[in-house]
């Protein structure tokens, strides 16, 4: 399905319902095709069930659609997903532990998907971190290196300084958003997006050095 929070259940699907006080037995529901639903609250997750034409055992009334909503979770399954987590739950070993068995395929597709996903999102936040530090750090030498060139061209043009001194704050903005966009490409290495990233913020240093040696020499 198209909601990640639901899963389809294909029939026959047989649904007795209860009195929750009483215990005692009211109906129970018979159809072909059933939605469960995982719904979030700030008591945690609970879950929906949704009958679509439902049959009443022993009456024969039929029905388009019957909703239930308010349901608990199984106790085993509150317990892991408190002990461990919903991620490692969900994984290939924490699946295969409560179920006792292989995934079916549809189960495994979803596997895979959650893992790309997974995988995508710590890439990101790797980026991310890494672009906002570079970015972050490069302020320093940028702001020296204008300081440089204002000095050494103070007897020229105002703006010539000025355009001089913008040319490394371009080197570092391309190579930041050139490492992140490698680092977010599935196809290249982490690393190499890091590289890029880091290897301008170098570049101004290493400038910002030459143009302060040149002005200790004058």
């Amino acid at each position: 399905m198209d909601d990640e929070r639901a899963i389809q259940l294909l029939g026959p699907v047989r649904v007795s319902e209860y009195d929750a006080v009483s215990g005692r037995h009211l109906q129970s529901l018979r159809c072909d095709n059933a939605t469960v639903r995982v719904d979030e609250d700030t008591a945690g997750p609970g879950l929906s069930l949704d009958l679509f034409n439902p049959r009443v055992e022993g009456t024969g009334q039929l029905s388009v659609r019957y909703h239930i909503d308010g349901l608990k979770m199984p106790a085993t399954l509150q317990q892991d997903l408190h002990r461990v987590g919903v991620l490692e739950t969900v994984t290939s070993e924490g699946v295969a532990a409560v179920l006792k068995g292989p995934p079916t395929s549809m189960l495994a597709s979803l596997q895979k998907n959650l893992a790309r996903q997974i995988r995508r999102t710590l890439v990101d936040i790797e980026a991310e971190m890494n672009t906002r530090l570079v970015f972050g750090i490069g302020c320093v030498p940028m702001i020296l290196i204008g300081i440089g060139m204002g000095i050494i061209n103070r007897g020229g043009h105002v703006l010539s300084a000025f355009g001089a001194s913008c040319v490394p704050a371009a080197v570092l903005v391309v190579t930041i958003l050139s490492g992140k966009n490698i680092m977010k490409n599935a196809m290249s290495e982490g690393v190499s997006g890091r590289a890029v990233m880091w290897s301008g913020l170098a570049a101004l240093m290493i400038l910002a050095v030459f143009i302060y040696r040149r002005l200790a020499r004058t």
